[in-house]
């Protein structure tokens, strides 16, 4: 003889438990923190290349001049 097997119906709702939801808000928002450490690292290095660009642009500038003046002047070591 087969004995029938009852299926017990749970009420189960589906979704997330809050300590699910709590891991996943810690876990991305480290992930977003390190993002955002990131970017503002980067940030701060390209602002730092920046200001070595211009002041190098200034004396190259700033050297032409000198030139130009000397040559003006009458000294042309050619």
């Amino acid at each position: 003889m087969m004995k029938k097997t009852r299926r017990v119906k749970r009420n189960v709702a589906a979704g997330f438990t809050l300590i699910e939801l709590m891991i996943a808000i810690a876990i991305s928002s480290m992930v977003a923190i390190g993002i955002y450490s990131a970017y503002s690292s980067q940030q701060q290095i390209h602002d730092r290349q920046e200001a070595v660009v211009s002041m190098q642009q200034d004396m190259r500038a700033g050297l032409y001049l000198i030139a130009q003046e000397l040559r003006m002047a009458g000294y042309d070591p050619r």
